[in-house]
């Protein structure tokens, strides 16, 4: 893809992560009249699970190229400012959340002007300038929050010159309370199912381990909802 003087080059490097520390070896050369070779970014966007069966991180990334120059007023006749959003209006607004978190990376010598839904992120976490790029990551939690609606990403140039490539909105939610659920029932052996649908292995008279979530007796008629001990029968 290439907008204005800049190329940006997409490659899905999946199977080449093999460990905690990965480094990229880029080999570029003046070509062409039009393309001199210079790079001003390699950036690595990885989602992993972290194997720890807790929290859920929710996300989305923005990936492309818009720009705001001076050229813009002067073709617009008016400020432009550079807006993308997150379809954050999908998440369900009866789950408990714990946080959110917002990433920018820029093609620029100059940075911007940030807001979220109309609100300055102030929160700094990480930031970093290169020559001719940077990048910004901010703890939003206290901006976007339920009702759940979209989200909305504004980013205005303080230079002549701003172009932004990448963005990417996370809300993470907590993980959920897990224990030992016993159920009883006279006689034993009813069998257990899951959310009043799934069967599991239990029947009565035993303790699941680690349950989190809701459990009915089909023979029983009353259930236990999350954690803690259930007695039925």
């Amino acid at each position: 893809m290439r907008v204005t003087s800049d190329y940006l080059m997409w490659y899905d490097v999946t199977g080449r992560i093999t460990g905690e520390e990965v480094r990229a070896r880029v080999s570029t050369a003046p070509t062409d009249p039009q393309f001199d070779g210079r790079i001003k970014a390699v950036t690595l966007v990885v989602a992993y699970d972290d194997g720890d069966g807790g929290d859920t991180v929710r996300y989305w990334i923005m990936d492309g190229l818009d720009t705001d120059t001076y050229h813009s007023e002067e073709k617009l006749g008016e400020d432009y400012i550079i807006r993308t959003s997150f379809p954050t209006g999908e998440l369900p607004p009866e789950e408990e959340w714990a946080g959110a978190r917002l990433q920018v990376v820029h093609l620029a010598s100059d940075d911007a002007t940030y807001t979220l839904n109309e609100d300055e992120p102030t929160d700094l976490i990480a930031s970093g300038r290169g020559g001719y790029s940077g990048y910004n990551a901010w703890d939003v939690t206290g901006i976007i929050t339920p009702p759940w609606e979209d989200t909305t990403l504004s980013c205005d140039r303080t230079g002549n010159f701003y172009k932004i490539f990448l963005a990417a909105l996370s809300v993470r939610y907590p993980e959920q309370e897990t224990g030992t659920l016993t159920v009883t029932s006279t006689p034993p052996g009813a069998t257990l199912l899951i959310d009043g649908g799934e069967e599991t292995e239990y029947t009565t008279n035993v303790t699941i381990p680690r349950y989190a979530g809701r459990v009915v007796c089909s023979q029983c008629g009353a259930s236990a909802l999350r954690g803690g001990r259930g007695r039925m029968g």
